[in-house]
């Protein structure tokens, strides 16, 4: 089997499979491995992932596969909407970290259990 799938694709099939790549954040090789093969072409999750990080690289992206600043990376210009919004993603998850220790502090005093 050939080891570099990329060279078998047409254009539009690999200009699809890198938004594919970059939309998932560099991550989801097994699902993106399916769709490749469902649409005829022979690729492997292991083929997928080694060229899901070439693209990585090439694209200049430091965040970890898959993560949600990989997401935003790659699927924005780097300005000042892009941080605003990894800004409030984090203040969100902060307050969600703080409502559970909240209810559980709740659950404790009431003796309840959730």
């Amino acid at each position: 089997m050939n080891r570099n799938f990329v060279k078998n694709l047409d254009q539009e099939t690999l200009l699809q499979l890198n938004k594919r790549i970059r939309d998932a954040g560099y991550g989801q090789s097994v699902a993106i491995a399916e769709w490749l093969t469902s649409k005829g072409h022979i690729a492997t999750k292991s083929g997928v992932h080694r060229y899901s990080v070439k693209l990585k690289l090439t694209d200049g992206i430091t965040a970890p596969s898959g993560s949600f600043d990989a997401i935003i990376a790659a699927s924005g210009d780097g300005g000042p909407k892009t941080e605003a919004l990894s800004s409030l993603f984090e203040q969100l998850g902060k307050l969600e970290y703080q409502k559970a220790e909240l209810l559980q502090k709740i659950s404790r005093l009431t003796g309840q259990s959730n």
